[in-house]
């Protein structure tokens, strides 16, 4: 079986075209994880993304609100984020006490 080389690079250029939307769709995770800015810088630079992109059905919109949303749940007032251990040992504390 003889195989075409356009064939080939069919298949190539198609993986890149449907890869590339992916490829800037979690930036905001990516800034989390260099821990340079805190939650309001990341949220608001994502927020201008989106503004060009659109927040319709496809561009990432809601997978970022969801991560949003569990960010401020885990985070404290200054947007870095909590020590959980410390948090749970004062939850005991405090359940202790009761």
């Amino acid at each position: 079986m003889q195989q075409h080389p356009f064939l080939k690079f069919f298949l190539i250029f198609i993986s890149i075209i449907c890869t590339q939307p992916f490829a800037e769709a979690q930036i905001y995770i990516d800034e989390w994880e260099k821990g340079t800015k805190n939650l309001e810088q990341i949220v608001q630079e994502t927020e201008v993304i989106f503004d060009t992109r659109g927040r319709g059905k496809h561009t990432g919109y809601k997978q970022f609100k969801r991560w949003e949303n569990l960010m401020n749940y885990l985070v404290g007032p200054s947007g870095k984020y909590k020590d959980l251990i410390i948090a749970n040992k004062s939850y005991r504390k405090f359940a202790k006490a009761k």
